[in-house]
């Protein structure tokens, strides 16, 4: 079936069969300038693609014409962009968009990863003032001596052994989950679930921070 493909023509071979369908010109040029008389140069032609006779008052050497009612409308893909003063390009508009969408993610990603980092740190408080119960954890006398050797850990780069870098998990917290394997000798399981991680996060923390501690005490 062949239609023509002028905006509000309803013109068909199969039903008006006593009118002719013309193709578009092979030229490009002239198949734009067929295009852009009757308002439809965005439109992707096909093997199918006719222009019926009734469009032809003054020949097929002058070109097609719409219908003169429709003479002053635009149709979905002639419809001409006007830009207004200090309107942004749609396509800086969207990348603009994309970025802000972007800077949300990234913030709600982070406000995701603190609610579900633990809460070590409360712990670390609630034993800071009494020296036994430091020891007990940690093997060490005080909180004073832990936050000093978490400072001395902060100085290193510390390469993990397992190529990823922990990052939901605060310094401190992993210099405590660590002091407790080393003195408590916790399972990873136990230490995994106390401190709301994997069992891969445990042993690269284990594995990398020991590494350090025991630098720290070879190059004192």
């Amino acid at each position: 079936m062949v239609q023509c493909c002028v905006p509000c023509c309803n013109n068909r071979n199969d039903v008006n069969k006593t009118i002719s369908y013309y193709r578009f010109p092979l030229d490009e040029k002239d198949k734009k300038r067929w295009l852009k008389l009757i308002r439809r140069d965005k439109f992707n032609l096909n093997y199918n693609s006719r222009v019926c006779g009734w469009h032809f008052p003054d020949g097929k050497a002058a070109g097609p014409t719409p219908f003169a009612w429709n003479d002053g409308k635009a149709f979905p893909d002639h419809i001409p962009t006007k830009r207004k003063k200090g309107m942004v390009p749609a396509s800086k508009e969207w990348s603009l968009r994309a970025w802000r969408m972007k800077e949300q993610l990234d913030q709600a990603q982070t406000t995701l990863t603190l609610l579900h980092r633990p809460l070590v740190l409360q712990v670390v408080c609630q034993i800071s003032s009494h020296p036994d119960k430091v020891n007990y954890y940690t093997g060490l006398p005080d909180a004073a001596t832990v936050l000093f050797l978490e400072a001395l850990l902060s100085k290193f780069d510390l390469q993990y052994h397992f190529d990823w870098n922990v990052q939901i998990m605060l310094l401190i917290d992993q210099l405590l989950l660590t002091l407790m394997k080393l003195r408590l000798n916790c399972g990873i399981l136990d230490l995994a679930t106390r401190f709301n991680c994997c069992r891969a996060t445990v042993t690269n923390i284990f594995t990398t921070i020991s590494s350090a501690l025991y630098d720290i005490c070879m190059s004192a």
